[in-house]
């Protein structure tokens, strides 16, 4: 199969010495393990990650000190869970949507953060303290629990399926063909991996270690990456679940308000949420709120 590359992107995969077009093709599992492998590399590069959310969102984080990771079956795309990857993974995969995009995407502002629009706001997190707190989900120093308020028993665990990590922090590869039933291209970024069509090929989305890392090209304007976590669901059904949140998230995340947002003094509107933090991270809080560049120029 035959590749192609737009050369002005030309990140480079460092541990590897290869750039995406580099990858070797073939729809084999060793090809599908080597693409996440990829992704997950691609997404330890980014400087930060952006996400969109509500207020009410925002307030729930601030006073229970946990992120809700939502169930991968809930997700916006249908076409993703119902046509790609493995069924078990998706039923016990729960995860954190971000993009590595700009954080004034004028598109996700309008798509994600509910419908109430001048209610929303982007928390920026950087790469160092995302990163670390990834780490210490999957060493288990951080705990993941069943319910947002504390309650007895309420800790899940995390587990592997099979070559399938039970904590990953990827960047999302999007599918170009399925309008026509025909696979034809992988974009990440500007680069393009493009494939022949061949009968004995199958499509690498159906591989389960490519489960929750491809999805439709209508979302490539999301630039996501996602922090998914592999639970043990099957005996709680869950529909979410919330992760601690330690205080060097709070101390170190950027609150942006929306281009909507129309009281600019953000911090009145979650004043009894800050006042249950130490002042340290209270004031660390405040002093990153910023505003969209397209506040009161879009209607």
């Amino acid at each position: 199969m035959e590749t192609q590359h737009c050369p002005s992107y030309a990140l480079v995969y460092q541990e590897m010495g290869q750039t995406f077009r580099d990858l070797p093709i073939n729809t084999s599992e060793i090809f599908c393990k080597q693409l996440a492998a990829f992704l997950q590399g691609a997404a330890s590069r980014h400087q930060h990650f952006h996400h969109i959310t509500s207020i009410s969102a925002l307030k729930s984080i601030l006073k229970s000190k946990r992120w809700k990771f939502g169930s991968a079956l809930k997700c916006n795309d249908l076409q993703e869970i119902n046509g790609k990857g493995d069924k078990e993974i998706w039923a016990n995969l729960f995860s954190l949507s971000l993009s590595h995009g700009d954080e004034d995407n004028v598109g996700m502002w309008n798509m994600y953060g509910g419908n109430d629009k001048p209610n929303k706001v982007c928390i920026t997190l950087s790469q160092t303290y995302l990163s670390r707190w990834k780490k210490e989900i999957e060493e288990g120093t951080i705990p993941c629990y069943r319910y947002l308020q504390p309650q007895k028993d309420e800790t899940v665990k995390l587990k592997s399926f099979g070559s399938v990590s039970k904590v990953s922090l990827h960047d999302i590869v999007y599918a170009y063909g399925y309008r026509n039933d025909c696979f034809s291209a992988l974009h990440w970024g500007n680069n393009v991996l493009s494939l022949r069509s061949d009968t004995s090929m199958m499509d690498p989305s159906a591989y389960a270690s490519l489960t929750s890392f491809i999805k439709n090209s209508a979302w490539e304007y999301e630039q996501e990456t996602r922090l998914t976590l592999n639970v043990e669901n099957e005996q709680y059904r869950l529909k979410d679940i919330y992760v601690g949140i330690p205080d060097y998230i709070f101390e170190n995340m950027i609150i942006r308000l929306g281009p909507y947002f129309s009281q600019p003094l953000l911090q009145y509107q979650i004043q009894d949420e800050l006042d249950t933090l130490p002042a340290n991270i209270k004031n660390a809080i405040i002093s990153e709120i910023a505003i969209s560049y397209f506040n009161g120029r879009i209607n």
